[in-house]
Protein backbone atom coordinates (compact mmCIF):
# COMPACT_ATOMS: atom_id res chain seq x y z
CA UNK A 1 0.00 0.00 0.00
CA UNK A 2 2.69 2.56 -0.22
CA UNK A 3 0.97 3.75 -3.61
CA UNK A 4 -2.14 4.82 -0.87
CA UNK A 5 -1.41 8.45 -1.68
CA UNK A 6 -2.72 7.78 -5.17
CA UNK A 7 -6.32 6.96 -4.05
CA UNK A 8 -9.37 7.56 -6.64
CA UNK A 9 -10.44 11.09 -5.56
CA UNK A 10 -13.58 10.93 -3.34
CA UNK A 11 -12.17 7.93 -1.73
CA UNK A 12 -12.71 7.77 1.86
CA UNK A 13 -14.39 5.13 3.69
CA UNK A 14 -11.72 1.72 2.72
CA UNK A 15 -11.25 -1.61 4.86
CA UNK A 16 -7.79 -1.33 5.32
CA UNK A 17 -7.26 -4.63 7.21
CA UNK A 18 -9.32 -6.72 4.20
CA UNK A 19 -8.33 -5.58 0.62
CA UNK A 20 -9.61 -7.25 -2.33
CA UNK A 21 -6.95 -8.50 -4.73
CA UNK A 22 -8.46 -8.15 -8.23
CA UNK A 23 -6.73 -9.39 -11.52
CA UNK A 24 -5.51 -7.70 -14.47
CA UNK A 25 -4.77 -9.68 -18.11
CA UNK A 26 -1.55 -8.18 -19.46
CA UNK A 27 -0.67 -9.43 -23.23
CA UNK A 28 2.11 -12.17 -22.79
CA UNK A 29 4.56 -10.15 -24.84
CA UNK A 30 4.26 -6.92 -22.79
CA UNK A 31 5.88 -9.28 -19.73
CA UNK A 32 8.80 -11.42 -18.87
CA UNK A 33 8.37 -13.76 -16.82
CA UNK A 34 11.12 -16.07 -15.47
CA UNK A 35 10.59 -19.77 -13.98
CA UNK A 36 7.30 -20.68 -12.66
CA UNK A 37 5.69 -17.59 -12.18
CA UNK A 38 3.23 -17.60 -14.68
CA UNK A 39 1.95 -21.28 -13.44
CA UNK A 40 1.63 -20.53 -10.34
CA UNK A 41 -0.46 -17.23 -11.47
CA UNK A 42 -2.62 -19.22 -13.46
CA UNK A 43 -2.88 -21.41 -10.30
CA UNK A 44 -4.25 -18.37 -8.28
CA UNK A 45 -6.66 -16.55 -10.99
CA UNK A 46 -8.09 -19.84 -11.76
CA UNK A 47 -10.15 -20.38 -8.30
CA UNK A 48 -12.05 -17.01 -8.31
CA UNK A 49 -12.27 -17.36 -12.16
CA UNK A 50 -13.66 -20.56 -12.25
CA UNK A 51 -16.11 -19.86 -9.27
CA UNK A 52 -17.20 -16.24 -11.34
CA UNK A 53 -17.57 -18.29 -14.48
CA UNK A 54 -15.09 -16.17 -16.08
CA UNK A 55 -13.18 -18.24 -18.56
CA UNK A 56 -9.26 -17.42 -19.13
CA UNK A 57 -7.19 -17.32 -21.99
CA UNK A 58 -3.89 -18.73 -20.46
CA UNK A 59 -1.41 -18.99 -24.02
CA UNK A 60 -2.11 -15.41 -24.75
CA UNK A 61 -2.26 -13.65 -22.01
CA UNK A 62 -0.80 -13.59 -18.29
CA UNK A 63 -2.86 -12.73 -15.37
CA UNK A 64 -1.67 -10.56 -12.71
CA UNK A 65 -3.06 -9.57 -9.18
CA UNK A 66 -3.28 -5.90 -8.70
CA UNK A 67 -5.07 -4.44 -5.16
CA UNK A 68 -8.10 -3.25 -6.17
CA UNK A 69 -7.37 0.43 -5.38
CA UNK A 70 -4.43 0.49 -7.79
CA UNK A 71 -7.22 -0.61 -11.04
CA UNK A 72 -7.57 3.28 -12.02
CA UNK A 73 -4.29 3.97 -12.08
CA UNK A 74 -3.14 0.78 -14.09
CA UNK A 75 -6.28 1.15 -16.66
CA UNK A 76 -4.85 5.00 -17.22
CA UNK A 77 -1.19 4.16 -17.23
CA UNK A 78 -1.68 0.88 -19.09
CA UNK A 79 -4.17 1.04 -21.96
CA UNK A 80 -3.62 -2.56 -23.67
CA UNK A 81 -4.14 -4.02 -20.21
CA UNK A 82 -7.74 -5.56 -19.25
CA UNK A 83 -9.19 -5.78 -15.83
CA UNK A 84 -10.95 -8.84 -14.79
CA UNK A 85 -14.69 -8.61 -14.14
CA UNK A 86 -15.12 -7.90 -10.09
CA UNK A 87 -15.99 -11.09 -9.14
CA UNK A 88 -12.95 -12.39 -9.91
CA UNK A 89 -11.02 -11.73 -6.79
CA UNK A 90 -9.74 -12.88 -3.69
CA UNK A 91 -9.75 -11.45 -0.34
CA UNK A 92 -7.07 -10.41 1.42
CA UNK A 93 -5.67 -9.91 4.76
CA UNK A 94 -2.97 -6.24 5.04
CA UNK A 95 0.34 -7.73 5.89
CA UNK A 96 1.98 -4.17 6.66
CA UNK A 97 1.14 -1.58 9.42
CA UNK A 98 -1.87 0.50 9.01
CA UNK A 99 -1.45 3.95 10.93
Amino acid sequence: MHRARLLPSGQVDYAWYRPRVRFAEVPKGDLEVKGAFQRMLADIVGIPAEAAGVRLDHRQFIYMPVHELQLPNLSKLFPDVAILPEAVHLEAYAQSSIR
